[in-house]
């Protein structure tokens, strides 16, 4: 597993859902996520997993994190 991949998976809720052939991540209602593997629940977007302001602070917080530690 590469360097990315890893990264990905530890930053996704939904690690096993990743993989290209496998769609288990469902939205259950507006705004809240649902897979139907593990029954892991994220609240999220409407339409989208991810919305444009939740990468934003995510982001935001890893970048400040990075400083503090590092």
């Amino acid at each position: 597993m590469t360097y990315e991949e890893q990264y990905l998976f530890s930053q996704n809720p939904f690690d096993h859902a990743l993989s290209p052939l496998k769609y288990a991540v469902k939205r259950k209602v507006v705004g809240i996520w649902g897979c139907k593997d593990c029954g892991k629940v994220k609240a999220g977007g409407a339409y989208t997993l991810n919305t444009a302001s939740a990468v934003t602070v995510r982001s935001t917080i890893w970048r400040l994190r990075e400083q503090t530690e590092g």
